[in-house]
């Protein structure tokens, strides 16, 4: 037996109306795609009482806050015997540019001394409280100091032998 052959495909716009094209001019159509597009983009901060910063943003509110305060409760005690500066008081310096450049005992970053410049003078001070350490259960981590440096554009060393033992 002989089959019939399948009906033609339907008209764009599915036979009821003009096609789409021809509905939407092109104008209407790049304005409501742009914006769409800004809309998306602008993101409210998630607290009045927080700048965003690429530090805290990326957060999504979950406990962040600002390099000011990296979850100061985890962060390190203030080293006992040892010429040492606060966390705040070492950005406050930073952003005054008397930092020469941070010195890392090892690969951890688990201990910094930052060479202050005082005029024609350096002096090595260590980082003490407030320091941000590893802690599994906190947002806190000594990849935010490395961050830091970097957009600030300080040099950092690592003082540890980082060459291969055989």
């Amino acid at each position: 037996a002989l089959s019939t052959p399948p009906p033609p495909p339907p008209a764009r716009g599915g036979g009821r109306g003009p096609p789409v094209s021809e509905a939407l001019p092109r104008r209407a159509l790049i304005r409501a795609a742009g914006a769409g597009l800004a809309a998306g983009l602008v993101v409210p901060p998630t607290r009045a009482d927080v700048p965003v910063d690429p530090f805290n943003s990326m957060c999504l509110g979950f406990g962040c806050n600002a390099v000011q305060g990296l979850d100061r409760a985890s962060g390190a005690p203030k080293p006992e015997g040892e010429d040492s500066i606060d966390w705040p008081s070492f950005l406050a310096l930073l952003d005054e540019r008397k930092v020469a450049r941070v010195e890392f005992t090892d690969v951890n970053m688990a201990t910094a001394y930052a060479v202050l410049t005082e005029g024609d003078t350096q002096r090595r001070v260590r980082i003490g409280e407030g320091y941000p350490i590893e802690a599994g259960d906190s947002w806190s981590s000594t990849l935010f100091v490395a961050r830091i440096l970097q957009n600030k554009g300080v040099n950092y060393t690592f003082l540890a032998d980082l060459k291969r033992k055989r």
